[in-house]
């Protein structure tokens, strides 16, 4: 059954929005699941918000400072997948490393744009935040600073 979206409007998600894993990490190589949030009955999410026409332009932002129980900075690869209602990654909608994510909190001029995305996802969905970790950790959710910018819709089905 199609799904209909309406009503783009511009939002974030935060540390608080995310349900965290608070699992420890191992520097493996391998992405592991940091938090993810699931898209509720009547909504459908895209990351990022606006187009790229240059730093300063640019109306989307991404900021993520990711630190452990003892405060200090978990720096690695941030993979953000989108996760169909079976927890199956269909496809990877951005990445970057966490010293690119960690600018400055205070002025969004210095932030990396974050455009709007293609793909939305709609209810029962998730947007999944991965880290390949340069060494091992646990992702403190009080400590870290997330802001994703995102569109939200209304979807109908």
């Amino acid at each position: 059954m199609p799904i209909a979206v309406s009503n783009p409007h511009r939002s974030a998600l935060n540390q608080a929005a995310l349900a965290w894993k608070g699992t420890p990490l191992t520097a493996d190589g391998t992405f592991q699941e940091i938090a993810r949030y699931t898209v509720p009955e009547g909504e459908a999410v895209a990351i990022g918000y606006g187009q790229q026409s240059g730093q300063d332009s640019a109306i989307g932002r991404i900021y993520a400072l990711i630190k452990d129980s003892a405060n200090a900075a978990v720096n690695g690869q941030v993979r953000i997948d989108l996760h169909d209602p079976q927890d199956r990654a269909t496809i990877t909608l951005f990445e970057a490393r966490t010293e690119q994510l960690a600018t400055d909190q205070a002025d969004r001029r210095k932030q990396l744009p974050f455009p709007s995305g293609r793909d939305v996802a709609t209810q029962n969905w998730s947007l999944v935040i991965k880290i390949a970790p340069d060494s091992a950790a646990t992702p403190s959710q009080a400590n870290s600073v997330l802001v994703l910018d995102v569109t939200r819709y209304d979807a109908h089905f």
